[in-house]
């Protein structure tokens, strides 16, 4: 990731004067949560059974008015631009007096790099927010201002990393060789590993090269982005076609009459509308339309990302490198391309065994099905059949339909409550809602987010605990919005004064969920409430980070680290006794009456234990992960191939899609149809598949490695007790609180005390492989 861009102490002094006045305004309408986690506070266990392990908050009934205010989000087109270039041009005459007045023979990190290092404090201020607003806004001015200011600032940083007077002095300070606390060596390192993945050691004819590649690659990038925000393309399909889809969606999707008047139903082929209907229609035909068309739109993101992959190669060798790849992990945990080839190679040849037994049990029950459905059995397992069969397996497991189960159980609202309250519990920190108010205009961007003050909860009573920051949660959808499912985004990033005391950090996750109403309690998904314990885990590491320069605050960490704590989170949601702790009350009672509904189970209702209930659910949930593991392990494995490529090749968009096809065929181990008689061609999936352009360019094997280490961290400290906080809060204390301060290998070595235990990452598949 780049680092943050650079602001003058004048213009942010403003800017800090403003939001502290705006916070006296509205300071008094500051108040709790809600009456529920007041309740909590006050030491009531948030859960009704007791049965299940309670939750408790620390008693807090007291309001406490934070020490720093909210943020404002009250930016225009034209104040966003003013703000952007005023902040470049105040940086620029940084490094232009740096360079007039330091002397290489005399320049410290105390008067060129500490400098710098303020600067940056100071910018990311407005720096995230400026970005953020074309992710959240429906003005399209604001959104267009917002992508600009943003390649200005992307632009500035390349500049930046390829000032020659600066590189001289930052140079000559690790020359001198002073003794710098830790975080300022990693400061110093940090910045001299800038200039050189920047090619500063080039010639003037190569530096303007390699400057010509990052500008086009910043617009390829861009336009990547905004063509998966365009609306997907559909598809028409009869009812008889969407066999199995709930009613419920059918409702939603528009009805179109053919030429003979009958209806068909509009399906746009975005994600959650696409992954609907691999799960849920019986029709073979009719998925494997989705599935194929699905994998073949964003055609001109196939064009834009080979353009992509070509220029990153070349320049990566034009700074020095053996390809992108090689200079991409330059500052993550693995060092060396190779060792991540070697990894995903391992794991891709343990896991083989188990993913066929996997596809030859999914492929039984397909044949059991179509005999069922008195249909002709083929001999294969299509791409098109794995989440269907893999569903229906899962839902006969369970003895019941899973996604009815976890739409019963799991409203918004009520999960949402129950999620905060263990998330205070196992880190030490307290959640204060600031009540809606006409003083809200300014520090809230929509009228559907809540903003809240987040306190360590050491002396709640007295309000002298330490203030942590600020977690926004924006969570329904809506025109303009960001268009996954749910994102952690850092506003602010914490950073220390040089007077010890602190800015203290800003984040906000951003969901598409539905908006609850009185007739619809907006339930989630299983897959919905993972995603939001994952990004909690993103959103706490944000929060509690307490590091002296912004640069290394919070995830602003190694790609290869950064997923730890998010994929950590995740675990509990695997756990009897926490599902049943955040689930609906209606779950609750002694014996429940479980629904279900068509989809090949049995439309019979009858009274289960809970207990019961969430353990058939969470073993059925847990069957055949193995395939989706292998799924990751063949995203990852391309990721590395195409920023591999050698100084004559050159790629297309043939030849991507045949490599991206092929290493699915040869790693997932599933066919379709399309690739029978090799023909790799077919499909470009790829194109839909954000994180290869924005940040995680070979570097998404990093999800693997960090769900090595932290499946081993679950099983070590929380496995026999979920709710053990002592572990939390020391993970918190060694590991979050450093960001990316220090070099991650040796956080994780001073908290495990030892390399993480690939065995225990098999054994959370249920396999034995690797051991």
């Amino acid at each position: 990731m780049a680092p943050p861009l650079r602001v003058s102490f004048i213009f942010f002094g403003g800017i800090i004067f403003l939001t502290t006045a705006l916070f006296y305004i509205w300071a008094e309408e500051f108040s709790t949560l809600s009456s529920e986690l007041a309740k909590a506070s006050a030491g009531e266990a948030i859960s009704d059974s007791k049965n299940s392990t309670p939750f408790h908050e620390p008693s807090a009934n007291v309001q406490c008015r934070p020490p720093q205010a909210p943020p404002s989000f009250l930016g225009t087109p034209s104040s966003i631009m003013e703000d952007i270039q005023y902040c470049i041009e105040t940086s620029r005459e940084l490094y232009n007096s740096l360079e007039q007045d330091v002397n290489e023979t005399k320049a410290t990190f105390e008067n060129v790099l500490l400098p710098i290092a303020n600067l940056e404090n100071l910018c990311g201020l407005r720096y995230h927010i400026v970005g953020f607003y074309k992710s959240v806004t429906s003005n399209t001015y604001v959104h267009n201002a917002s992508i600009e200011s943003m390649k200005m600032i992307e632009s500035f940083e390349r500049q930046s990393c390829q000032h020659s007077g600066i590189f001289r002095l930052v140079s000559a300070v690790a020359q001198r060789g002073q003794t710098l606390l830790p975080e300022q060596q990693h400061f110093l390192d940090d910045r001299l590993r800038c200039f050189r993945q920047h090619g500063l050691h080039l010639n003037p004819s190569e530096q303007t090269k390699y400057n010509q590649i990052q500008t086009r690659l910043s617009e390829l990038q861009y336009a990547y982005e905004e063509n998966l925000k365009h609306p997907p393309p559909t598809l028409e399909f009869s009812r008889a076609e969407l066999e199995g889809v709930s009613d419920e969606w059918l409702s939603i999707w528009k009805l179109e009459s053919d030429s003979k008047g009958d209806n068909l139903f509009k399906i746009p082929l975005g994600r959650a509308e696409v992954s609907l209907v691999l799960r849920s229609a019986t029709g073979s035909h009719t998925r494997e339309r989705v599935y194929v068309a699905n994998e073949n739109k964003n055609h001109e993101n196939a064009a834009i990302f080979a353009e992509i992959v070509n220029l990153r190669n070349d320049a990566a060798r034009i700074a020095g490198f053996q390809n992108h790849a090689d200079g991409a992990l330059v500052g993550n945990m693995v060092r060396s391309f190779r060792d991540v080839d070697k990894l995903l190679w391992a794991l891709k040849q343990d896991l083989n065994a188990a993913g066929q037994e996997e596809i030859a049990f999914l492929k039984e029950v397909k044949r059991i099905h179509l005999e069922e459905m008195s249909e002709t059995f083929s001999d294969s397992y299509q791409l098109w059949d794995h989440h269907f069969y893999s569903r229906l397996q899962a839902n006969k497991d369970a003895h019941t339909n899973i996604d009815a189960l976890v739409s019963a159980y799991f409203p918004l609202e009520h999960v949402l409550r129950r999620v905060m309250q263990m998330v205070a519990r196992l880190f030490g920190i307290r959640f204060e809602g600031i009540t809606e108010s006409k003083d809200r205009n300014g520090i809230v961007w929509h009228e559907d987010v809540r903003l809240f003050a987040v306190w360590d909860d050491s002396d709640a009573v007295n309000c002298t605990e330490p203030f942590l920051g600020y977690l926004y949660l924006d969570l329904f959808s809506r025109a303009g919005k960001f268009g996954g499912r749910v994102a952690n985004f850092l506003l602010q990033p914490g950073f220390t004064f040089a007077n010890g005391t602190r800015w203290y950090p800003v984040t906000a996750i951003l969901s598409n969920f539905a908006r609850p109403t009185i007739s619809n309690q907006a339930n989630l998904q299983f897959d919905d409430l993972i995603a939001l314990f994952h990004e909690f885990g993103h959103a706490v590491h944000n929060l509690v980070s307490k590091t002296t320069f912004s640069r290394f605050h919070g995830t602003r960490v190694a790609r290869d680290f950064v997923e730890i704590p998010s994929l950590l989170l995740e675990s509990w949601c695997w756990e009897e006794s926490i599902l049943h702790s955040i689930s609906s009350p209606s779950l609750l009672s002694p014996s429940t009456t479980r629904p279900t509904h068509n989809n090949n189970v049995n439309t019979s209702t009858s009274s289960i234990s809970p207990f019961s209930l969430l353990q058939n659910f969470i073993n059925a949930k847990r069957s055949h992960r193995v395939l989706s593991t292998l799924q990751q392990i063949h995203f990852a494995t391309f990721d590395m191939a195409v920023h591999q490529i050698g100084d004559s090749e050159a790629l297309n968009t043939t030849s991507i899609s045949k490599l991206y096809n092929r290493l699915q065929r040869q790693v997932v181990g599933l066919n379709s149809s399309c690739v029978r008689d090799e023909k790799d061609d077919w499909g470009h999936g790829y194109a839909n598949f954000g994180h290869l352009v924005s940040g995680y360019d070979a570097r998404y094997y990093g999800y693997i490695y960090s769900r090595i280490y932290s499946v081993d961290i679950f099983q070590s400290y929380f496995q026999t007790n979920p709710l053990n906080h002592t572990p939390m809060r020391r993970f918190r204390h060694l590991a979050l609180e450093k960001g990316g301060s220090q070099n991650e290998n040796t956080t994780m070595a001073e908290f495990l005390g030892r390399q993480p235990d690939l065995r225990a990452f098999y054994r959370d598949l249920g396999i034995s492989s690797g051991v």
